[in-house]
């Protein structure tokens, strides 16, 4: 499939789409609720960091006053979880005087290492004060919590209270949970892409369906699409049907006028003759004779004419070459068996093509009598696959070791625009026989069936060789 086919099928957009829905969709879930998830085990450390700052105030006055140096052991004594105690365990406090240096009180935890702030200037606004990534001992980051506490009694005296805790802690816990999350988003984007598959497959069944029955139209299977389909899809057929109910009546139409005409013509037409046959003395009879032909001829040609513009665009007919090149080469066999002719016909068993088989008849029958007409001994017919600006189909040639034609032209309808043979053939008649209204007739049905034909020289047996295209499935007319 290539890049174009891919952008242009319905399949691939909406995969693309879905891919991209589905990622942005997962990737701002996915931040929403690791933030959320940080920022509520956050909330939780700071409770608990606030219920052990609080424990460490709450005995501040009584201990400072009584005994200062014994601050730790008091303390411990009221925080009973050993992590305080074991060194560098990631639990650590600490209580300094503001204004005296070389008093500080810390955990045992800390063993040597003394914490150290930044500057701030609303240490002394009462509320904690909480600092993430403070530096702790052994290269910790630390999430402290500080509050200061003024001395009432005596003024100027300010003590920090510091909690902190290891973040390293914190840290594994938020990774481990985003491993988790992820994991369980990624089985989330398999579940909904699979269940996208599964309702993209029940959503183009029905496109698949008409799909199916607009080839069994074209191809001659069926007369209309049959079936019933979602209500989106409903009134399209219908319309598609009432359509090609139109088309298939203008054509039965077409046909039947152009019957109707031809029965119409050909009494007044033979009485003309018969009356002139009759009066053969006369000098004016062999003229009447000629243009009372004539006049048949003409009225021929014009009537294969109409009938070819009935079907023009008619969709879901279809023939098979190989059984109307045999019909018409022993129908030529047995009308020119006088001359002996040598056939030389190859053709696939089966091969079909766009077309009403009685219009597909008229047009390779009046070729192959052109042909056996004016050839001297040999007559060929070639059918071979063939695709012609991207639409397949058969090239057809046929050819003859007649005295060929004076000129090479070429007619095409939907295939290309070539130039015409039909003003050739009608200011020069001697280039086609019978002033050229077989191939008059052959030309416009070909035009008509969106094919090509092109009249050109014989190499192989030194005559005329006509070649024509008609392709196997419908080819919409361009304006």
């Amino acid at each position: 499939m290539t890049n174009v086919t891919m952008l242009r099928s319905l399949r691939w957009q909406w995969f693309v789409v879905a891919m991209v829905v589905t990622g942005v969709t997962i990737a701002m879930l996915a931040k929403w609720l690791q933030y959320e998830f940080h920022d509520h085990l956050e909330e939780q450390q700071v409770a608990e960091l606030t219920f052990q700052l609080d424990a460490v105030t709450a005995n501040l006055p009584e201990l400072a006053k009584s005994a200062p140096l014994d601050l730790p052991e008091r303390v411990a004594e009221r925080l009973a979880d050993p992590r305080w105690r074991r060194p560098y365990s990631g639990w650590y406090w600490q209580v300094e005087r503001l204004d005296r240096t070389d008093a500080v009180w810390s955990s045992r935890s800390l063993w040597d290492f003394r914490l150290a702030f930044p500057e701030r200037a609303d240490w002394g606004k009462g509320s904690p004060v909480l600092l993430r990534d403070l530096a702790g001992p052994d290269g910790q980051k630390l999430l402290a919590l500080v509050r200061v506490v003024r001395w009432e009694e005596e003024a100027g005296q300010l003590w920090r209270v510091t909690v902190a805790r290891d973040q390293a802690q914190l840290q594994a816990i938020d990774e481990e949970f985003r491993q988790e999350l992820w994991t369980i988003l990624a089985g989330v984007v398999v579940v909904l892409l699979a269940g996208g598959l599964v309702q993209w497959g029940l959503g183009v069944r029905p496109l698949r369906r008409l799909e199916r029955a607009l080839t069994a139209v074209e191809r001659g299977e069926a007369h209309f699409v049959a079936g019933s389909y979602p209500t989106e899809l409903a009134s399209v057929v219908a319309t598609f049907n009432a359509l090609l109910r139109t088309l298939r009546e203008q054509s039965e139409t077409g046909r039947r006028q152009t019957g109707q005409l031809a029965h119409a013509l050909k009494t007044p037409l033979a009485a003309i003759l018969q009356i002139a046959r009759q009066e053969a003395k006369q000098p004016w009879a062999d003229e009447i004779v000629a243009q009372a032909e004539l006049a048949h001829a003409h009225v021929r040609h014009y009537l294969a004419l109409a009938r070819a513009e009935a079907s023009r665009g008619a969709l879901g007919k279809r023939c098979d070459l190989a059984e109307v090149l045999e019909r018409i080469v022993a129908a030529m066999t047995t009308i020119f068996a006088e001359k002996a002719l040598q056939w030389s016909c190859d053709w696939p068993a089966h091969c079909q093509v766009v077309g009403d088989a009685r219009d597909v008849t008229e047009l390779l029958g009046n070729l192959l009598e052109n042909a056996a007409r004016h050839a001297r001994a040999r007559v060929g017919v070639r059918v071979v696959p063939e695709v012609v600006q991207g639409h397949s189909g058969w090239r057809i040639e046929i050819e003859d070791d007649g005295p060929g034609f004076e000129g090479a032209h070429e007619s095409s309808g939907s295939m290309g625009a070539c130039a015409s043979v039909e003003a050739a053939n009608a200011s020069d008649a001697s280039l086609l026989p019978q002033a050229g209204l077989g191939l008059h007739v052959a030309q416009t049905i070909v035009r008509a069936l969106g094919g090509s034909i092109a009249w050109l020289g014989s190499e192989r047996y030194g005559g005329a060789r006509v070649s024509l295209f008609l392709p196997s499935r419908f080819v919409a007319e361009s304006h």
